[in-house]
């Protein structure tokens, strides 16, 4: 095989709705034609063992993902709250899929 090339991985392009389904979970997506619909989303409600800062929601009940920063590198994620479309990779935790940008670039 080539040594030292390297190659970008390109998110799929998902709506809320399909990131909220356990097939794009682990893979790199971009989250499009969403809408923000909880800037400051409590986690606690999902379950009482849950205190993670930082979260907000797009899209509307069972289709809804939060966006959380368990991986992002860069200082201004307060900044990023709302912005859309988002991309990242996609988890479950405590029962609700997440999607985890990387980096501002993600927005």
């Amino acid at each position: 095989g080539t040594t030292g090339a390297t190659a970008s991985i390109e998110p799929t392009e998902v709506s809320a709705e399909e990131a909220a389904s356990d097939d794009y979970l682990g893979v790199l997506v971009e989250i499009a034609g969403a809408e923000v619909t909880d800037e400051d989303y409590d986690c606690s409600q999902d379950n009482s063992n849950c205190n993670d800062d930082g979260l907000w929601e797009i899209g509307e009940g069972d289709d809804a993902v939060l966006v959380f920063d368990r991986l992002y590198q860069d200082a201004d994620w307060d900044e990023r709250v709302g912005e859309l479309p988002v991309t990242g990779v996609m988890m479950l935790r405590f029962g609700r899929h997440r999607v985890m940008p990387r980096t501002g670039d993600d927005f």
